[in-house]
């Protein structure tokens, strides 16, 4: 049968062999699985049908956490979405006994958001969060479960990288590596050889011949003539190989400037943006399944998945990666005109855990409001901020040098007076601050600076 059909299973699990019947649906309507225990579908089905139902399924509260099965396997893009193959009813009674406890323990809410969802359905199942290959994707690869969540893959992907850096998902199991444009950062990028000379990609692979009357060297055929081989710049009779004439170590031809060259260079272009680059310019970046942290966990079974500290993120926020670009422009540009120095200040905010402890979380969050209002009062239009961790906050000062610096860092340190409870508690902060004036090494980028500003960071506490 190549008909969508689902089999919903009640709880306690409905066995075939004990021939109780099933409720058997041959046009799956959705209201059917939301008192189910479990489904199976029929991984005959037309595929596209499945994955449209599947990503329904996921994508709707009363039943995005519901077992569902395969019959036969399925393209991975459909599979994750899926909680595996069975063949017997006795296998989706043990694995939906077991998601069900799991679930049954969370804080119920319809309403979640994409976050919520995805994590608790990551803690109902102990499960990772698998990449699958998709060649037409930015990075070449995407995760259909987490896009299963949202609406669009690209919001998918800024959900992850917000889970990773406020720590509620860890990397887990490696995957691959893959390069990105320096450009516009897609993997989309071909390797192609080249000219070292002129870097023109029309060269050819011959064979060589090294004249020792005169050291010649020249592809083959122009030393093959109607009469023998003879150099074509001495015109010396070419015999024996070894005596007259040998191979040089040359090999390959470029027909734009007609140099001859042992290697070729290796360049990049990016399909995308039609950026040539080395090799030694593209990102590295590493595709990794992804798990809960243990801080993941905690906030599933609390129901605290939102970030308190995002509250800063009022603050001229970008993401990191953007930060971190900008830096690395700010860097050259300091390298190419010393007077255009810059300035970075690292603020770290210390016992908020302690805080929402002793004060509650809404009397932390009024802490942290007035904190994050008065540093909006100090920061201009032009300044950036970031966070690199949940607690960890920086401003990217432009046009700044170390005297304006060192008046916004005294500024900031006032901030602790102003972020006191009324019980005498405070907001506890350490800070760095760095001008940068021109004179780093043309090799430190902008992932290695970044990385010393926030050793610097840690050091002060």
């Amino acid at each position: 049968m190549n008909t969508l059909f689902l089999v919903t299973f009640e709880r306690p699990c409905v066995f075939f062999e004990a021939g109780v019947p099933v409720k058997i649906y041959e046009v799956p309507p959705l209201p059917s699985v939301f008192s189910a225990g479990a489904v199976v579908l029929n991984a005959a089905a037309p595929v596209d049908d499945i994955r449209k139902y599947l990503t329904t399924i996921r994508r709707t509260a009363e039943s995005r956490l519901l077992p569902i099965f395969l019959t036969s396997p399925l393209p991975s893009d459909v599979a994750v979405l899926a909680d595996g193959v069975v063949t017997t009813s006795s296998d989706v009674a043990t694995y939906m006994e077991r998601v069900w406890q799991r679930s049954n323990g969370l804080p119920e809410d319809k309403n979640a958001d994409e976050e919520r969802a995805l994590l608790a359905f990551l803690y109902s199942r102990q499960s990772e969060l698998v990449p699958v290959k998709s060649v037409g994707s930015k990075f070449y690869y995407r995760y259909p479960l987490a896009e299963a969540f949202c609406a669009s893959s690209k919001e998918a992907d800024e959900m992850l990288t917000q889970l990773q850096h406020r720590g509620l998902l860890a990397r887990s199991r490696l995957i691959d590596r893959i390069r990105l444009c320096p450009e516009c950062g897609v993997a989309q990028i071909n390797y192609v050889d080249a000219c070292p000379s002129c870097n023109s990609i029309d060269i050819v692979k011959l064979p060589f011949l090294h004249c020792f009357t005169c050291g010649h060297v020249a592809p083959q055929d122009m030393f093959i003539g109607s009469s023998g081989m003879r150099c074509p710049n001495c015109r010396a009779n070419l015999r024996h190989i070894g005596a007259d004439y040998d191979r040089p170590l040359e090999s390959f031809h470029c027909n734009s400037c007609k140099f001859s060259f042992i290697e070729p260079d290796i360049i990049v272009r990016c399909m995308a943006c039609d950026r040539v680059a080395a090799t030694d310019e593209l990102e590295v970046r590493t595709i990794h399944t992804l798990v809960l942290s243990d801080k993941g966990r905690t906030a599933v079974r609390t129901g605290n998945v939102e970030d308190i500290f995002a509250l800063l993120d009022e603050l001229h926020y970008v993401s990191p990666l953007f930060f971190e670009q900008q830096l690395g422009w700010m860097l050259q540009m300091a390298r190419r005109y010393p007077e255009d120095t810059f300035s970075v200040i690292g603020i770290r905010l210390r016992n908020v855990p302690e805080l929402v402890m002793r004060l509650g979380r809404k009397a932390t969050q009024e802490l942290l409001e007035t904190f994050a209002g008065r540093l909006r009062q100090l920061v201009r239009t032009t300044d950036l901020a970031t966070r690199t961790a949940e607690d960890t906050l920086w401003l990217l000062l432009p046009r700044t040098g170390s005297e304006g610096c060192a008046i916004l860092h005294s500024r900031v340190l006032t901030l602790e007076e102003h972020t006191r409870h009324a019980d005498g508690t405070r907001l506890d902060f350490v800070t760095y601050s760095y001008t940068e004036d021109g004179k780093r090494p043309a090799d430190e980028q902008a992932k290695l600076v970044m990385a010393q500003y926030l050793s610097a960071l840690g050091d002060n506490g």
